[in-house]
């Protein structure tokens, strides 16, 4: 048996992973992470985030130490000050270059400067069939569905039969931030639902950030030059 810890998202995967490390005896120490785009407005949509927050009490039920990482907000990294290259000094503006800014400075950070005490090795969930990931194991960071050879679909049935599904994968198969650039439309939309003040919020930041990104490479981050929220109609007009 092996103490390992383990990045919690609440997606199907690293929920499989967290069963099955429990199932297999091991003293398991769960790190989740939840993006918030203000410190007050979670950036995934209410019935994920009441998900997590239900599944973290049953993992402890069951043995599991479940800690929650804190990151910084989507908020505070646009604003925040590059250090570095071509726009050292200057805000950061929106993370949608290249790689995401906001998951490398938020997420990973988070979960990685998370102390959770001693562990043999991480378990980063990754499926049997993710094969263009297998890649990131090593001997300090494994994965049991492998292991085990539990694909995407399995760990899927896996949750369901353990009511451990979250209701987000209703209408996406992925489990992230709502204003990401890989985020469907109705996935804003239920967002804005849940969080009344979140529209205005994002206004309020887009208008800030709008002089101080003229000529750089984020001052649109949006398709057709269009920034996240149309102020003059009530249609979202973003990422459509």
């Amino acid at each position: 048996m092996a103490i390992v810890k383990i990045k919690w998202s609440g997606g199907k995967d690293s929920t499989c992973a967290t069963y099955k490390r429990l199932e297999n005896g091991d003293t398991v120490k769960a790190v989740c992470y939840v993006p918030y785009f203000t410190k007050d407005i979670p950036l995934i949509n209410k019935a994920h985030h009441e998900f997590i927050l239900r599944q973290a009490d049953i993992f402890r039920a069951q043995g599991a130490a479940v800690f929650f990482a804190e990151g910084i907000t989507f908020w505070d990294y646009c604003l925040s000050i590059c250090k570095s290259g071509i726009n050292a000094g200057q805000v950061k503006g929106y993370p949608y270059v290249n790689a995401c800014g906001f998951r490398r400075d938020s997420k990973i950070a988070a979960c990685d400067n998370t102390d959770v005490g001693y562990y043999d090795f991480q378990d980063i969930g990754i499926a049997y069939d993710e094969f263009a990931r297998h890649g990131q194991l090593s001997e300090s960071k494994r994965s049991i569905l492998v292991e085990q050879k539990i694909t995407e679909l399995m760990a899927a049935r896996f949750c369901i039969e353990r009511d451990a599904y979250s209701p987000h994968y209703q209408y996406s198969k992925r489990d992230g931030c709502a204003l990401c650039v890989n985020a469907k439309p109705i996935e804003r939309a239920i967002w804005f639902s849940d969080y009344p003040a979140a529209r205005g919020e994002v206004i309020r930041l887009q208008e800030m950030l709008k002089p101080l990104l003229v000529g750089r490479k984020n001052e649109f981050p949006l398709r057709d030059y269009q920034y996240f929220v149309d102020t003059d109609q009530l249609q979202l007009s973003f990422f459509d």
